[in-house]
Order: C-alpha cells, then structure tokens, then sequence
C-alpha cells in the first residue's frame, strides 16, 4: 500500500510524455494514452488523437485537449468526448473569481477575457503583444510588448513604466512589485524593479549568468523565493539575490522551519534554514546515477520526475513528495516488474524482457514502455555506452499472464509509437532499425 505521507515514484516513459498532477492523482499521458496514478489504484485510457494538455474543466472534471482540436473529459475513470466551450480552447487558469482566457489573432494582437463559471465575460481587453500580469488597486495590469507596464483606462492603454531593459524575456508581479527578467548586451542576467505602490523603479540588478525561464514563485513571510533558469533566487521587495550560485535546484518548497531544495545536479534532498547557511538535514536518493528534474509545487505537495543524468529519455521516475515541516520527505520508488537479459546472436546480442506474473494491465503497459524506451535510450550511443557497440537493436517482451486481445492490441500499440520516436537510429552491430517483438502466453 503507497502512503500519502510519503514521498512516491512511478516508473515511466520519459521520451514524449508529460506530467501533471491534481488532487486527484497523477496524470501520465503518452502519445493518445493517459495514466491516472492515485495511491495504489491506477487506470489507463485511450483518445482518438495524441493528448496535447490536461488541465481543470469548468465543471470540475480533467479535462484534455488533444491533437485535431478534439476535447475529452475524464468521468468515473472513463473518457467521454465533449463539445469544447470557449475555456477548453482559450483557458489558461484562474485569477481569483475569474476564469482567464488567452486568444491569439492572426497577427501579434490577443485577447485576454476574464470569465464567469457560467462563461459570462465579466472584461475583456485586446491589443498588440499583451501579457497579463494581475491587478493592482482597482485596475488589471499587463505587458506590452515594446513599450511596458500598461493598464486600460476609458477606452484606451494607458503606460504605467517603461522599463530600460531592451531583450525583455519574462515580466512578473510579486506583491506590490513588477519584476521584469532579460539579458543585457554582455548576455549576462538582468532584472529591473518597478514599485507599484510608489511608482517608481526600485533598482537594477544583473548576474553573471545566463537566465532562463522564471517560475516556482513562493512567498514566506515579506520574502519572496522563485527559480530563475535552474538557479534559486529571493526578492525581500527591494533587493534580488543570488542565493545558492551555481547550483542547481531543480525544485523547492518553503516551511515556518526553513526551506527543503531537491539538487538538479544529484539524486538529493537538502533541507536548510531560512537564510540557507545551514543543511539541517540531506535525504540521497537511493537511485544512483539519477537526479531529480522539473518540480512544481501541487496543493500540499512537489510533483516532478527523477531521470538517469546523462539521459533526456529512457526509464524516468514521476513523484510526487509530501511537504515536511521540519525536514525533507521519505521517498520510495516502484519496483520494476521484469528482468532484463541479454540473448546472443552471432557477435551481438538481444534483449530480452520478462514480466512478472500478476501485474494489473495499467501498470503493465507502463512499465512496457517505460522499459523499451530505456532499452533504446541506453543502447544508442557506444561513445557514452561502450554495450551499445553489440547491441543488436532488437528488444523482445514476454508477458507471462493471459490478456484479452484489446490488452494485446494496446502493448503493440504503445509499443509502436515508442519505436517510432527512434525511427533512423540503426543499431551498430548489426545494422538494423531500433525494433521490438511481444511474445504473449
């Protein structure tokens, strides 16, 4: 039985799957395949076309999006295609009360629409390059692409502060402060401060360091945590700091005790005070060669993935890990369910993989694909494995428990996509395309 209270990861597909979580479990979807992992149950369900997102409907229920702007809903484990409304297809979270909307036009114009749960459209605003950012006293705030801070007032958009900053990548409120992430000439990080409340620039801070995407804000007391690249950084409203340089943090979470960092470098947990001068306590992964990678903060929990370092494909591990007061979470991980082997043809040799008896059928394709895609990933590159040189490029799967023939039809399936993805790589030894065969009982 998989406690809530602990920390755990589910073994998957790591090349073309996406992650997402809820409430109400886990959601792995592949190609037209979705996973729901809560606890110890699991179910898997197929779509008409590949799933492109998976997010809150309206009515409460997982909603997804696939490809050919097809539209299901997830009921009683089951999926049910729907008629898409304007939040299906524009939909990009709420604010407050209101659900928000983003439309892109045919050239750079959009429009942003705050929305009722009965679809009513309570504000709408349009123009060229705007990204929303919030409200302020009284007033809805955004970027404008090219110009700055701006805000709609009697029929017209109105600047608020136009920033120095020239390459402007990423523009965020914190509290009463706008945060505007780019680069300067030297390609160095920057970042300029705008007050709200004052109206005025606070300051303007640049590192030695190559920036990225901004995202994991939290906000602890008066000060404000965020991830800016794979760097951690805080913001105490006046200043930015640098707190951890060169190290990467590949997510975090913030207690009353301190603040607990998963290392993008290494499979480990560190748990520090507040101003992170001291490792309370350090949790290793007990996965060696593995380190964790692209954590969000879910409800009361970290959900991300774990994956081999060297390695953007292959056997990946989706967890999710419970908030700790005082420490760092415990972590499990699923068993795999197989044995691998190799089988010599000639000078090279197969791989051949075994299923245990028992396995639930989710679970099984899972773990199918998961142990496939890392067959492929590990043996197609002799520079970086010198095993790849004998690799024969064929994977065979033997399934010890009577499926139906629907169960058959999905393992070939899923399979097919999975090799589809390595189509062209030819396996040194022999010469062959990356291929796969199923031996069913």
């Amino acid at each position: 039985m998989i406690s809530v209270n602990n920390g755990y990861g589910y073994i998957y597909s790591g090349f073309g799957s996406m992650l997402d979580s809820f409430p109400e479990g886990v959601f792995i979807s592949s190609f037209d395949m979705l996973w729901k992992l809560s606890g110890s149950s699991e179910s898997v369900s197929l779509a008409r076309e590949d799933v492109v997102s998976v997010y809150r409907r309206k009515n409460g229920l997982i909603g997804l999006r696939c490809s050919s702007d097809i539209f299901y809903q997830l009921s009683n484990e089951q999926l049910e295609e729907v008629i898409p409304d304007s939040y299906d297809k524009f939909g990009c979270g709420k604010f407050k009360d209101f659900y928000r909307e983003y439309e892109r036009g045919r050239s750079s114009k959009v429009v942003h629409r705050l929305t009722r749960s009965d679809s009513s459209v309570e504000y709408e605003f349009s123009g060229q390059g705007l990204a929303f950012l919030g409200d302020w006293s009284d007033l809805f705030i955004f970027h404008q692409r090219g110009r700055g801070v701006v805000f709609w007032e009697r029929g017209e958009w109105k600047l608020l502060f136009a920033p120095s900053l020239q390459d402007i990548h990423y523009v965020r409120c914190f509290g009463k402060c706008i945060l505007l992430f780019g680069s300067d000439q030297a390609g160095r990080a920057q970042c300029e401060v705008f007050d709200l409340g004052s109206s005025e620039l606070i300051g303007c801070f640049v590192f030695d360091y190559s920036g990225g995407a901004v995202s994991n804000a939290l906000l602890h007391d008066d000060d404000w945590h965020f991830l800016w690249g794979e760097e951690l950084f805080s913001f105490d409203g006046r200043v930015i700091n640098r707190v951890l340089p060169k190290s990467s943090v590949a997510g975090y979470y913030v207690t009353e005790q301190g603040i607990c960092i998963l290392s993008g470098n290494e499979g480990v947990m560190r748990f520090y005070d507040h101003g992170l001068r001291h490792i309370k306590e350090e949790v290793v992964v007990p996965l060696p060669g593995y380190v964790f990678s692209s954590f969000i903060l879910a409800e009361d929990r970290l959900v991300g993935y774990l994956r081999a370092a060297n390695r953007q494909a292959g056997l990946f591990y989706a967890v999710t890990l419970p908030i700790c007061v005082d420490g760092c979470p415990s972590l499990e991980l699923e068993q795999a369910l197989y044995q691998i082997e190799k089988h010599p043809r000639g000078q090279a040799f197969d791989l051949i993989v075994r299923f245990s008896e028992g396995v639930a059928f989710p679970t099984l394709l899972r773990q199918t694909l998961a142990v496939l895609d890392d067959s492929y990933s590990l043996h197609r590159n002799p520079e970086s494995n010198p095993e790849a040189a004998l690799f024969s490029g064929r994977v065979e799967l033997y399934f010890i428990d009577p499926l139906t023939e629907e169960q058959k039809n999905l393992l070939q399936h899923g399979c097919q996509r999975l090799c589809a993805l390595y189509l062209g790589r030819e396996a040194p030894a022999t010469g062959e395309s990356f291929n796969f065969r199923l031996v069913f009982a």
